[in-house]
């Protein structure tokens, strides 16, 4: 759910505009929901998760106005643009099957399962987005490790957790937020004007996200 994509996405680099990798990531909500819903229909659970996907498509659309796509003009570029989708595919499918392995499972064990095993698999894979390490100093160091124990330990430590307490749809509603909230800053700070496409998209992708946010759990807990 973390890791492939993240490899793919590194390694599309060049060939893919990150623009565009933004975009196909907005997908997983849409994937996740259509996970749900084939769940609940194989285990008989009542409600109709497919409801959640007027708000997904609404945030997606909505992304679309507002963050340009370049279809890659080589042969290599959508070749790797296909694996980028079917990475969001496996994302999609993986927080949903994710949500329900953590139930009742301890939220540190849980970090230290999910985030170890991401771990060995960026190490293996390091060399698709290699950068040579510089010359450390002791302040450096230092730095490095406030950075990690104040910021990553604690988001990883909250993406866990959320994974583990959300709805696989509602969780997946940050894919829409977080860059909903980029957008809006680039234009406070650069005080760009606002064309009717850009409230529109801002719209849909607030109203989208939000409506993902409000999902509920439409499967039942006894899924593995």
């Amino acid at each position: 759910m973390f890791t492939v994509p993240e490899v793919l996405f590194a390694g599309a680099g060049g060939h893919v505009s990150a623009l565009a990798g933004l975009l196909v990531f907005m997908l997983v909500p849409v994937v996740a929901i259509f996970a749900v819903a084939q769940k609940a229909a194989g285990f008989g659970a009542d409600g109709n998760p497919l409801k959640w996907m007027a708000p997904a498509l609404a945030g997606l659309g909505g992304a679309a106005l507002l963050i340009p796509f370049d279809w890659p003009a080589s042969i290599a570029g959508r070749i790797w643009l296909g694996a980028m989708v079917g990475s969001v595919v496996l994302a999609g499918a993986a927080a949903v099957w994710m949500h329900r392995l953590l139930q009742g499972v301890g939220l540190v064990r849980a970090a230290a399962v999910v985030f170890g095993a991401t771990g060995l698999i960026a190490a293996a894979f390091c060399w698709v987005d290699w950068t040579a390490v510089p010359g450390w100093t002791w302040s450096a160091v230092a730095a490095e490790a406030g950075r990690c124990a104040g910021i990553e330990i604690p988001t990883l430590l909250l993406t866990v957790w959320l994974l583990r307490e959300m709805p696989p749809v509602g969780f997946s509603a940050r894919l829409l937020l977080v860059p909903l909230v980029t957008i809006l800053e680039s234009y406070l700070m650069t005080r760009s004007a606002l064309s009717w496409t850009t409230v529109l998209g801002v719209v849909l992708m607030a109203g989208g996200g939000a409506g993902l946010v409000m999902a509920k759990d439409d499967t039942p807990r006894n899924l593995i």
